[in-house]
């Protein structure tokens, strides 16, 4: 933290990771202590383009240009971790708007900010949820409502894995109960900081 402070990124951080819905550059932080009694700090970074048209390749160049420019990345980067995980995905929702709300990855963020969640949860969807809106009308009844500028159904994704984590499953346990209820054809890629 003295080190964001110092390079001046202090306010960049502060901003990047006040969000709801997941944009370009946002930041997730999770603090939490490992089985040993140690505080980890988890941090994810999102970088995301809703371009529907353009040359070949332009939406991988500008996302690799995101990430050569981001500084508290690059500062970041000096330190030791114990654990890190990548995904890159150019995909955006076939089911929605093409926004950059509906870009994967999507998390487990709830709209009402009241609602706590476990950890950090990220997925990126190949495929279609095809009863997403029935998912979606059952969340919204037992937790919250989806945020509006999110009309995608792999929003769901993490979200179901959360109410699954919340009733005490592991998060491979949750997963699997999660794609359990969906229909469709899909893979799914998810990386989170509850097993790093």
């Amino acid at each position: 933290k003295n080190a964001l402070i110092k390079a001046g990124l202090s306010e960049n951080l502060r901003r990047r990771s006040k969000h709801i819905v997941l944009t370009n550059n946002s930041l997730t932080i999770h603090e939490s202590l490992s089985g040993t009694g140690a505080h980890l700090v988890s941090i994810a970074f999102v970088y995301k383009i809703a371009a529907e048209i353009g040359s070949l390749g332009d939406n991988m160049a500008f996302i690799r240009t995101q990430i050569k420019n981001d500084l508290i990345l690059r500062l970041l980067c000096q330190y030791k971790f114990e654990a890190n995980s990548i995904t890159a995905h150019t995909r955006w929702a076939s089911v929605g708007d093409i926004n950059t709300a509906n870009c994967h990855p999507h998390d487990n963020t709830p709209a009402d900010t009241s609602i706590s969640k476990t950890g950090i949860i990220h997925v990126c969807l190949n495929g279609d949820i095809d009863n997403y809106r029935d998912l979606k009308i059952e969340y919204e009844a037992n937790y919250d409502k989806i945020h509006p500028e999110i009309n995608s159904d792999t929003k769901l994704i993490p979200l179901q894995i959360e109410h699954y984590i919340k009733q005490g499953n592991t998060l491979e346990e949750a997963f699997k109960l999660a794609l359990n209820d969906f229909e469709g054809s899909h893979a799914i890629s998810m990386h989170s900081d509850l097993d790093p």
